[in-house]
This record gives structure tokens, sequence and C-alpha cells, in this order.
């Protein structure tokens, strides 16, 4: 599952970029059109494929005990002394 968390770290930017994309093409779009509402629709499942892919990823990095690169954890404190919670 390593594997699959490093495969995971390079997939969410992919993902990320693609999101973008999508957003640009859909500014491109006409209004009310039926290419308007895919592109829609196609953000819709590339969000909530990135946030299952970052819960996985949260998931994997606890259970394999790897840090969160440079701090950007919403937590600073995450020396697991139970004081959370």
């Amino acid at each position: 599952s390593r594997d699959r968390f490093y495969k995971l770290l390079e997939e969410i930017p992919k993902t990320e970029e693609a999101i973008g994309r999508a957003r640009a093409d859909k500014k491109a779009a006409p209004k009310d059109s039926s290419e308007r509402k895919n592109i829609r629709s196609r953000m819709k499942n590339l969000k909530a494929k990135l946030a299952a892919m970052m819960a996985e990823k949260e998931g994997l990095r606890k259970s394999l005990g790897i840090a969160e690169p440079n701090g950007s954890s919403s937590s600073s404190d995450d020396d697991d002394d139970g004081d959370e919670q």
C-alpha cells in the first residue's frame, strides 16, 4: 500500500489539473449549452474523485506512518500524545 500512496501522490495533481482544464472549458462553452452541462458533471465527478483520493492518501499516510510533507497538515500538533479531541 506504500506503492498506492505514491501512486496517489502522482494522481492527485493530475486530477487537480484536469479540474482546472474543465473549469477553463466551462468558461469557454456557451451558456446553457449541453456542452456546459457535460463539463459541469465532469467537474463534479473529478472533484468527487479528488476528494476520495485525498481521503485515501491521508488514511494511507497515517497507517504507513509517513510524515506530512512540509507541514501542510491542517494540524500542526501531530505528535500523538492524546491531547486532541
